[in-house]
C-alpha cells in the first residue's frame, strides 16, 4: 500500500503568494545540494529528501519525468521513450532517498484531453506506489477536480483547503517566524512590535 499523499489546494490572489511562499520555503529547507566532490562523481545527495516541482503546463508523462531529471541534474534524452526515463527517474529517486514529492500547479492535468489526464495521473500514481512516498499536489479549487478523475488516486489524497490569512495574532506569528528564520538587512521586528 502506498503512503499517504495529501491534495492542497487554495483560495483567493493573497493566498496563492502564501501557497507558493510557503512551499519554496519548505523546499529550500529541505532542498538538494551537491558539494564539489559530488558533483564530479555525478552522486545526488539529499539533505531531507523532498523534491519541490511544477506540473507540466498540460499531462504529459515525458514533460513531467523530463522536469524531474532536470531537478535531479540527471543526465538523459529528452527525446527517449518515457518507459526508459521512467525506469532512469524511479532508480535515481530511490537512490537519493526521496521522502516526498510535491507538485505544485496540479490542476494543470486538466489542460488536457481524457485519456491524457488519465495516463498523467496514472504516472503519479504510479510513482507514489513504487516508491513509497507521500505525494503532495497544491494549485487551485480544480486541482480537487483533476484528482477525482482517477478514483483510486482520489482516495490516496485528502483535501485541505488554505484558507484566507487575516491580520491576526496567528499572521503576526508566522510573519515573526519567517523573520527569525530568514536573516534580513533591515529586520521588522515584528515579535518586539506584538509584545
Amino acid at each position: 500500500m502506498a503512503a499517504s499523499a495529501t491534495l492542497a489546494f487554495n483560495l483567493g490572489e493573497w493566498v496563492r503568494l502564501g501557497r507558493l511562499a510557503m512551499f519554496a520555503l519548505c523546499f529550500l529547507a529541505h532542498r538538494a545540494y551537491q558539494n564539489s566532490r559530488e558533483l564530479l562523481m555525478r552522486v545526488f545527495r539529499f539533505v531531507r529528501s523532498i523534491l519541490y516541482m511544477q506540473a507540466p503546463p498540460m499531462p504529459d508523462e515525458n514533460r513531467f519525468y523530463n522536469a524531474i531529471l532536470e531537478l535531479l541534474f540527471a543526465l538523459y534524452k529528452s527525446a527517449d521513450w518515457p518507459d526508459n526515463k521512467q525506469f532512469q527517474v524511479i532508480k535515481l529517486l530511490k537512490a537519493v532517498g526521496l521522502k516526498m514529492l510535491i507538485i505544485d500547479e496540479i490542476h494543470h492535468t486538466l489542460a488536457g484531453v481524457m485519456t491524457k489526464q488519465r495516463a498523467f495521473l496514472n504516472v503519479i500514481k504510479y510513482l507514489g506506489n513504487e516508491l513509497q512516498i507521500p505525494i503532495v499536489g497544491v494549485g487551485t479549487q480544480d486541482a480537487f477536480r483533476a484528482i477525482q478523475a482517477d478514483l483510486q488516486l482520489s482516495n490516496r489524497f485528502d483535501r485541505v483547503i488554505l484558507p484566507r490569512w487575516s491580520n491576526n495574532d496567528e499572521f503576526l506569528n508566522l510573519l515573526c517566524t519567517f523573520e527569525m528564520a530568514i536573516p534580513l538587512k533591515n529586520p521588522s521586528n515584528f515579535a518586539e512590535e506584538s509584545a
